[in-house]
């Protein structure tokens, strides 16, 4: 199902309360600039520096028509629920919010475009949602080359036109890759901003962060594009981690930097979450006061004196393999009694501990 967008720009100027804000001014950010502090996403370079297709700056006082920015999103939800015990579905919608708009309405139902609903019941593949998205390109490429002209509104009686723009996409990290037609994170070509690798993501040096260009982005996605076979496009899908996205043919999109990471999704949802129950014993389900434990599976199953005392005998005297025999509640209290790393599943504990045994191993050589 899609909605057609310049049908639901008249509606959204048929309200005059409506039509002052997005006519607001937005140019002026002298003072954020200054100092540094973003409130607002208008606050942001990219936005202020953001170029119309007359070469100049798309948002300017004055300009005699309406310049509005929007952001796209997609996100899925289980129709039944999670009342459904077993029934593993997933439907999707994808809508655009007008970031002309203040921050206090822009979010409020009757001010977001709904483009459409994914039905499902599966998530759509990379290859799907291109279909899903061509529609709203080809408006999109009406809006910003020509425009829309509307022949009166409540503070132009005798007409306006207005040009539109999609910048910012804005979903939780699956949703973001998909639409940019990024592969997976969880794949080698795991950033959407460099060229650093899966396994070396323990890299911090920034000054090693390679960046990619919008022009590298698109020569690979378009190589993707016209690839003669499947197989050739697996191919440089697996070398490079990146297929064509519809987005791609609007001439201002740079996935580069307009994919941004949905804070609700990544910090409330996830980092915050998980560092509040599993980190700091923060969680309702478990007794958090003195001496809390840090790992809900340690909390279920702690393990006893014995286990911990002939899970360390094996660390002393056993092989990998050996390690291997010994429960994940075990080898990551091991790893909290000997004071090292304790995070990731087994086979990574499993690493930790050799390691610490390699280390001592070593420090004793070097002694003698």
């Amino acid at each position: 199902m899609y909605h057609d967008f310049k049908e639901w720009l008249a509606r959204l100027h048929s309200r005059p309360e409506i039509e002052k804000y997005l006519e607001r001014n937005l140019s002026d950010n002298s003072e954020q600039r200054l100092s540094g502090v973003h409130r607002d996403i208008w606050d942001t370079p990219a936005l202020q520096d953001f170029l119309g297709p007359d070469g100049r700056k798309f948002i300017a006082p004055n300009c005699g028509e309406g310049r509005y920015i929007f952001s796209l999103n997609m996100d899925g939800f289980n129709p039944f629920q999670r009342k459904q015990a077993g029934k593993k579905a997933s439907s999707g919608a994808i809508y655009m919010i007008c970031l002309n708009l203040p921050p206090e309405i822009r979010y409020k139902p009757e001010n977001m475009f709904l483009v459409g609903i994914i039905p499902g019941p599966h998530e759509p593949s990379l290859h799907q949602i291109n279909h899903l998205l061509r529609p709203l390109v080809d408006d999109l490429l009406i809006v910003w080359h020509d425009g829309i002209r509307f022949s009166k509104t409540a503070l132009h009686p005798t007409g306006c036109t207005v040009h539109c723009a999609v910048v910012p996409l804005v979903c939780d990290l699956p949703a973001t890759r998909q639409m940019a037609g990024y592969a997976p994170c969880t794949s080698m070509n795991c950033c959407s901003y460099c060229l650093l690798k899966l396994q070396e993501i323990g890299n911090f040096d920034e000054s090693t962060w390679v960046r990619m260009s919008r022009e590298e982005h698109l020569s690979i996605a378009m190589h993707w594009q016209d690839a003669p076979s499947e197989a050739a496009r697996c191919l440089l899908y697996d070398e490079h981690g990146i297929q064509w996205s519809e987005l791609l043919r609007l001439p201002y999109w740079d996935p580069t930097k307009f994919t941004l990471l949905d804070s609700m999704h990544t910090l409330l949802l996830i980092l915050i979450q998980k560092h509040c129950r599993e980190v700091w014993g923060m969680d309702d389900q478990f007794d958090d006061g003195p001496r809390a434990t840090y790992d809900k599976l340690i909390m279920s199953q702690p393990p006893s004196f014995d286990q911990i005392q002939n899970g360390l005998h094996v660390l002393r005297t056993g092989k990998t393999k050996d390690l291997h025999k010994l429960s994940e509640p075990i080898l990551r209290f091991m790893c909290r009694e000997l004071q090292i790393q304790f995070g990731g599943r087994k086979g990574k504990l499993i690493k930790y501990l050799t390691n610490f045994v390699r280390s001592i191993f070593f420090m004793s050589v070097a002694i003698c």
